[in-house]
């Protein structure tokens, strides 16, 4: 059995506000595609096994017809998908399996988004068909790695973050072979080789460490563009800053066990086309 999943940072924070309430800039200016109906139909196009949405909510911040979160999840469920979301304003996470595939939610999840501090993740569980021989169990955590703030604030938390949610999650079923472990979404971090500028991001040493538990799955595809030092990798892309600068925040990381038959491609549509300032991360592999 073939399985696909993609991971996307949809964009709720779309503009930042003052103390009075008032627009001081947009992060993603209004378009004709950021609207509720044309987003969940680009989301339903790749028609996905699994979907994790980070920066995701009931409503977008923007002022005048915000983005639906609630209707987004209505016609997912619709079209046959069952989700869970956590509840965090514009930074919650949601998670999305398609029924039809005989996937289903395991009655033993730690719906841990909802209950810890950290609600900008969501860990699950994914039990698989009993058809499926090698993997049993997928781990998911779908996460949204909060970005530092200009005064710092936010480093000890990001920190926690890192070690307690992201590498925790890695090391725990590393050794299970029926487990397959996977963490994907905005992790606001690059290394070196991932940024156009070639300058690594404030907490880079933590996706170097992630490297040695789990598997990159864009690197682990497209290793030729990094062997052959190519300075601007259009493609790995997935974000780019108000100068312009590409750099490569959004990953979806594997264990060893399903990368001898993993694909990884970037859907840049997602954000060429304006539906979001990110683009979306797809993998497909069997189990």
């Amino acid at each position: 059995m073939r399985i696909s999943l993609t991971s996307w940072n949809i964009g709720f924070y779309e503009c930042s506000k003052n103390n009075r309430g008032e627009i001081e800039e947009w992060i993603i200016p209004y378009n004709e595609n950021r609207e509720t109906d044309k987003i969940v139909k680009k989301i339903l196009s790749h028609s996905s096994d699994i979907i994790v949405l980070n920066e995701f909510g009931e409503k977008s911040n923007r002022p005048s017809k915000p983005i639906d979160g609630i209707k987004i999840v209505k016609i997912l469920e619709e079209n046959g998908y069952k989700c869970i979301v956590t509840k965090n304003g514009y930074r919650s996470i949601l998670i999305a399996i398609k029924e039809v595939s005989g996937l289903s939610f395991s009655d033993r999840n730690n719906l841990s988004g909802i209950n810890y501090s950290f609600e900008d993740k969501l860990f699950t569980s994914i039990d698989l068909p009993p058809e499926c021989r090698k993997i049993k169990t997928i781990k998911l955590l779908g996460i949204g790695v909060p970005p530092l703030d200009s005064k710092g604030e936010k480093r000890d938390r990001i920190e926690q973050f890192w070690n307690e949610l992201i590498l925790g999650h890695a090391k725990k079923h590393t050794y299970d072979k029926n487990v397959a472990t996977i963490i994907a979404g905005d992790y606001n971090a690059f290394l070196s080789d991932d940024i156009a500028s070639q300058e690594s991001s404030e907490f880079s040493h933590y996706l170097a460490e992630l490297n040695n538990l789990l598997f990159d799955s864009w690197r682990l595809n497209h290793a030729n563009i990094y062997q052959n030092k190519i300075k601007d990798k259009y493609d790995a892309w997935t974000w780019y800053s108000s100068k312009g600068i590409g750099r490569r925040l959004d990953y979806i990381f594997v264990s060893k066990n399903i990368i001898n038959t993993l694909n990884a491609e970037h859907f840049h549509e997602e954000r060429t086309a304006g539906y979001s300032d990110h683009s979306a991360v797809h993998i497909t592999f069997e189990v």
